[in-house]
């Protein structure tokens, strides 16, 4: 928890600026043509707006809280939140997008190490971290949550933008590593994958209407 706080004080300061720049691109972004209501899912593109209005009007507090339901408190969701929103350092990432990866990775989880795979390689929570791509890290440094959730993000844009598709096929590559021959598991994970985070779209709209 030391860690993590100190990551908050830290990580909020370094990103504040590129945040708010975000911020400010977003909310030039139209509104959403129709009413958002109870049960309708936004788009990624409005929640990823929706939230960088409320970090520009000062309720960040309110947004992390939201997602602390989701991922155990605050301040981990604030990482998991400015993680996607710096993305790659140039592309922002679906919020909730990322956020159900780590719910289907690891539950959220930190410190923890799923394997080994049949390649010998180990998965690290909660993102999922192979430890064979990541081999020029160790496990501890892997298994640090301003490690690892930055990095799963990290690693999802380059697929978005090595394969030039959706987030969809980004996804199927993160877990596959490319986004053709999926075998059933595959299109299983993808598909509990995208069920949660549409479930999250909804509920964030249905928590912050007046965002819409």
């Amino acid at each position: 928890m030391k860690t993590i706080s100190k990551l908050f004080l830290m990580g909020s300061a370094i990103l504040v600026i590129s945040i708010a720049a975000l911020a400010i691109t977003l909310t030039k972004e139209p509104r959403a043509t129709v009413q958002i209501v109870i049960g309708a899912a936004p788009t990624r593109d409005q929640v990823n707006a929706a939230a960088a209005r409320l970090l520009l009007a000062g309720r960040g507090s309110e947004l992390y809280d939201f997602y602390a339901y989701e991922v155990g408190d605050p301040l981990k969701a604030a990482l998991y939140v400015q993680s996607a929103m710096e993305g790659d350092g140039t592309h922002p990432a679906p919020i909730d997008l990322v956020m159900a990866i780590g719910w289907w990775e690891g539950g959220h989880q930190i410190d923890k190490t799923d394997g080994p795979n049949l390649n010998g390689s180990f998965d690290v929570r909660p993102m999922g971290l192979n430890s064979m791509t990541y081999h020029q890290y160790t496990i501890s440094e892997l298994e640090r949550i301003e490690v690892n959730i930055p990095f799963g993000v990290s690693h999802l844009v380059t697929e978005k933008r090595k394969w030039g598709v959706s987030w969809e096929a980004a996804l199927a590559s993160y877990n596959k590593g490319s986004p053709s021959g999926l075998d059933q598991r595959q299109i299983d994970y993808v598909v509990n994958v995208l069920r949660h985070e549409w479930e999250l779209d909804r509920r964030f709209a249905a928590r912050f209407p007046e965002m819409f």
